[in-house]
């Protein structure tokens, strides 16, 4: 018995070709007073329209319950560039409408541009060169990574892969899930196509640290760190049902002429502070070292570990918000370089003959130490136990 079962279809060239960017900055330094300088600076950033390979890719608006298809340069739906699409297309008529009935962009991306403030502060109470304040706040924008642009080729009418689920009653086999015919589409899926109207992810930091001189010219730094990131690029599952028990789960979707929607949204939250502690000797009378602890946490709301993650549909508030996968609460790093006193010009060994000196001159010694706490720990339940094609995790161990 399965499940669940996929299958796709032969594919040629597709992706982008043109995703123009452009920006600009200002940036400068007023010493106010002789112990207190300011840094300003402002950026301005645009993402502008995407074009996409033969205007082939899709994705999905749920306020209108369709796929949007792109289109070519001359605004037309092309279905000559996929084996597959003059087929699906035709297959899937009524189910997606092309961009320009849409009245969005051709290639499914909508422009937008931020401005992106600096700030910071340098400051030596008291005029004294031993010790020093510094505070800082940027806000930063990033474009969204890996095979998510091209990605949208997945989607009516150009191209698909199809997704089955089924509830433990409906009692499938895999071998009987596809129909014969291969001609013979079931539920197309649009698989993480990106929302037209997508922008950037926005990262807020600050910083404020205190610096001051310690014996065997070393400096100790103590440092808060904070970054709060907001409209995370995550995956939106819209053809999902409430748990529960479904005779034919398929037919309960909301969309049951499509399997999985899966949409990339603006939808994820995360939250980093942390104290950090540095101690450090820059190179001086042949010693360096140099070591830093952190105690922080990271925490993450609906934020994806990697690109292809999709999210538990209907979770109650708060399920999803939680220690990230890469917290970790202490970070320990140290390390030493040490020039040996013997050999030519140092202090021991000075007039050693060449040979000698080529073997016990001139030698460093060296060593990094590194230590870091485990990551979060979570137990889920292997299958789909929800009922819905989905399964569970624990939410208290004791």
């Amino acid at each position: 018995l399965t499940s669940g079962s996929r299958r796709n279809y032969p594919l040629e060239s597709f992706g982008l070709t043109h995703a123009p960017y452009s920006g600009a900055w200002i940036q400068d330094f007023w010493k106010m007073a002789p112990n207190l300088t300011v840094s300003l600076g402002l950026r301005y950033e645009r993402w502008h329209e995407r074009t996409l390979r033969n205007g082939n890719g899709a994705t999905f608006d749920p306020t209108i319950g369709k796929v949007i298809a792109g289109v070519d340069e001359d605004g037309q739906v092309n279905l000559t560039a996929q084996p597959v699409a003059r087929f699906l297309a035709a297959a899937t008529e009524g189910l997606w409408i092309p961009a320009t009935e849409a009245g969005i962009p051709y290639g499914l991306s909508e422009g937008n541009g931020n401005w992106s403030p600096r700030v910071g502060v340098t400051w030596r109470p008291s005029m004294r060169s031993d010790f020093v304040v510094r505070a800082g706040y940027g806000l930063f924008y990033n474009s969204f990574t890996g095979n998510r642009a091209a990605s949208s080729i997945v989607g009516p009418p150009y191209w698909a892969w199809e997704a089955l689920t089924f509830s433990a009653l409906s009692l499938q086999r895999w071998e009987t899930a596809w129909p014969e015919d291969p001609q013979a589409f079931i539920q197309p899926s649009i698989g993480e196509a990106p929302a037209w109207n997508l922008h950037q992810a926005k990262t807020h930091e600050w910083n404020i640290s205190v610096q001051t001189a310690l014996p065997f010219q070393s400096a100790l730094t103590v440092s808060y760190v904070g970054t709060r990131i907001r409209d995370q690029v995550a995956m939106h599952a819209y053809n999902e049902v409430p748990p529960g028990a479904y005779p034919n789960l398929q037919a309960a979707k909301p969309y049951p002429a499509f399997g999985a929607i899966n949409v990339l949204e603006n939808l994820g939250r995360s939250w980093y502070n942390g104290l950090q502690l540095k101690w450090e000797r820059r190179f001086a009378s042949g010693l360096s070292f140099m070591s830093a602890y952190s105690f922080a946490k990271d925490i993450s709301d609906t934020t994806p570990t990697s690109e292809y993650d999709t999210f538990v549909p209907f979770a109650p508030e708060g399920y999803l918000r939680g220690r990230s996968s890469w917290d970790r609460t202490h970070l320990f790093t140290a390390s030493a370089v040490w020039q040996t006193p013997f050999g030519r010009g140092r202090r021991y060994g000075a007039d050693l003959p060449r040979a000698a000196d080529l073997i016990i001159g001139g030698w460093e010694l060296s060593g990094i130490y590194s230590f870091r706490s485990g990551a979060p720990l979570s137990i889920s339940v292997p299958g789909a136990t929800l009922g819905n094609g989905w399964g569970t995790r624990a939410n208290i161990i004791t």
